[in-house]
């Protein structure tokens, strides 16, 4: 999984030749690209869902950010996951359908609430 460097789409590459698979601009997850851009983190949550992070920036130049589900058989944006960090690198999916984000002592915690 790869961000375009300037931040307007994430592109899904075959492993080993990396031949891009899927690539979704912004406009897929339901936002303007002038308002909004991909973050560079994410992953995959299991090897057919990945996990992609929008984020952007409010009139008060306070900045925000979502992570989506994304089926990577059929290309399809599936929703929104909600998670409570305070920043897009805290949420860290493992691949087997579980993800580590840090839990109230600050020490990580492993969910699998999530779609697998």
């Amino acid at each position: 999984m790869t961000v375009h460097h300037e931040q307007t789409d994430v592109a899904f590459h075959r492993h080993p030749d990396g031949e891009v698979t899927l690539t979704l601009p912004v406009e897929a997850f339901g936002y303007d690209p002038e308002e909004v851009f991909m973050e560079w983190s994410g992953g995959y949550l299991t090897p057919h869902t990945a996990l992609v992070s929008v984020g952007g920036e409010e009139e008060d130049e306070e900045v925000w950010f979502r992570h989506h589900l994304v089926d990577l058989r059929t290309g399809t944006v599936r929703g929104e996951l909600a998670v409570e960090v305070d920043n897009p690198y805290q949420l860290q999916p493992l691949g087997d359908g579980t993800r580590l984000t840090p839990g109230p002592s600050g020490h990580p915690t492993r969910w699998a609430d999530g779609p697998a």
